[in-house]
Protein backbone atom coordinates (compact mmCIF):
# COMPACT_ATOMS: atom_id res chain seq x y z
CA UNK A 1 0.00 0.00 0.00
CA UNK A 2 1.34 3.45 -0.93
CA UNK A 3 2.11 5.89 1.87
CA UNK A 4 0.12 9.07 1.28
CA UNK A 5 1.22 10.83 4.44
CA UNK A 6 1.72 14.55 4.22
CA UNK A 7 5.06 15.89 5.34
CA UNK A 8 5.62 19.61 5.43
CA UNK A 9 8.26 22.08 6.46
CA UNK A 10 7.60 25.77 6.96
CA UNK A 11 10.26 28.38 7.61
CA UNK A 12 8.94 31.91 8.00
CA UNK A 13 10.92 35.14 7.74
CA UNK A 14 10.03 38.75 7.08
CA UNK A 15 11.44 40.23 3.88
CA UNK A 16 11.52 43.68 2.26
CA UNK A 17 8.40 45.69 1.41
CA UNK A 18 6.48 44.31 4.38
CA UNK A 19 5.97 40.96 2.66
CA UNK A 20 6.10 37.84 4.82
CA UNK A 21 7.88 34.90 3.23
CA UNK A 22 7.54 31.17 3.93
CA UNK A 23 9.30 28.10 2.60
CA UNK A 24 6.48 25.61 2.21
CA UNK A 25 7.67 22.11 1.36
CA UNK A 26 5.06 19.42 0.94
CA UNK A 27 6.22 15.90 0.18
CA UNK A 28 4.04 12.89 -0.53
CA UNK A 29 0.30 12.91 -0.24
CA UNK A 30 -2.52 13.32 -2.69
CA UNK A 31 -3.49 16.45 -4.61
CA UNK A 32 -6.32 16.92 -2.15
CA UNK A 33 -3.90 16.81 0.81
CA UNK A 34 -1.62 19.28 -0.99
CA UNK A 35 -4.51 21.75 -1.48
CA UNK A 36 -5.63 21.31 2.12
CA UNK A 37 -2.09 22.05 3.39
CA UNK A 38 -1.85 25.24 1.34
CA UNK A 39 -5.29 26.36 2.52
CA UNK A 40 -4.24 25.76 6.13
CA UNK A 41 -1.26 28.09 5.57
CA UNK A 42 -3.50 30.77 4.05
CA UNK A 43 -5.78 30.54 7.10
CA UNK A 44 -2.82 31.36 9.39
CA UNK A 45 -2.26 34.73 7.67
CA UNK A 46 -2.75 37.84 9.76
CA UNK A 47 -5.23 40.26 8.17
CA UNK A 48 -4.10 43.70 7.10
CA UNK A 49 -5.65 46.92 8.37
CA UNK A 50 -6.31 48.68 5.08
CA UNK A 51 -5.08 49.19 1.53
CA UNK A 52 -1.60 49.71 0.08
CA UNK A 53 1.08 49.54 2.77
CA UNK A 54 -1.51 48.41 5.31
CA UNK A 55 -2.27 45.24 3.33
CA UNK A 56 -0.83 41.94 4.58
CA UNK A 57 1.38 40.46 1.85
CA UNK A 58 2.66 36.90 1.71
CA UNK A 59 5.05 34.88 -0.44
CA UNK A 60 5.08 31.08 -0.29
CA UNK A 61 8.02 29.31 -1.94
CA UNK A 62 6.54 25.96 -2.93
CA UNK A 63 9.03 24.25 -5.25
CA UNK A 64 12.66 24.40 -6.38
CA UNK A 65 13.33 23.55 -10.01
CA UNK A 66 16.31 21.54 -11.30
CA UNK A 67 18.16 24.76 -12.22
CA UNK A 68 17.72 26.18 -8.69
CA UNK A 69 14.99 28.72 -9.44
CA UNK A 70 11.94 28.60 -7.21
CA UNK A 71 8.23 28.54 -7.90
CA UNK A 72 6.29 30.68 -5.47
CA UNK A 73 2.80 31.92 -4.67
CA UNK A 74 2.09 35.55 -3.80
CA UNK A 75 -0.93 36.83 -1.92
CA UNK A 76 -2.99 38.86 -2.32
CA UNK A 77 -3.35 38.72 -6.09
CA UNK A 78 -4.35 41.72 -8.19
CA UNK A 79 -8.06 40.89 -8.01
CA UNK A 80 -7.88 40.49 -4.23
CA UNK A 81 -11.15 38.60 -3.94
CA UNK A 82 -10.17 37.16 -0.58
CA UNK A 83 -8.59 33.89 -1.64
CA UNK A 84 -6.63 34.87 -4.75
CA UNK A 85 -2.98 34.06 -5.30
CA UNK A 86 -0.54 34.36 -8.18
CA UNK A 87 1.92 31.71 -9.27
CA UNK A 88 5.35 33.10 -10.10
CA UNK A 89 8.72 31.70 -11.15
CA UNK A 90 11.86 33.28 -9.74
CA UNK A 91 14.19 34.71 -12.38
CA UNK A 92 11.98 33.73 -15.35
CA UNK A 93 10.44 36.17 -17.80
CA UNK A 94 7.24 35.38 -19.67
CA UNK A 95 5.68 37.53 -22.38
CA UNK A 96 2.32 39.01 -21.44
CA UNK A 97 -0.60 39.70 -23.78
CA UNK A 98 0.28 43.42 -23.64
CA UNK A 99 3.87 42.85 -24.82
CA UNK A 100 5.45 43.26 -21.38
CA UNK A 101 7.42 40.65 -19.47
CA UNK A 102 6.52 39.21 -16.10
CA UNK A 103 7.55 36.40 -13.77
CA UNK A 104 3.97 35.05 -13.88
CA UNK A 105 3.50 32.18 -16.38
CA UNK A 106 0.02 33.36 -17.40
CA UNK A 107 -2.19 36.37 -16.87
Amino acid sequence: MTDHSLESKIDTATVAEGRRSSELTINNGTRRQFRERIIQEFLKEEPGTGKGELTSKYTYFVESLANGTRVFLTRPARLNNGFDFEIRVEGMKFASAKGRTTNRPSQ
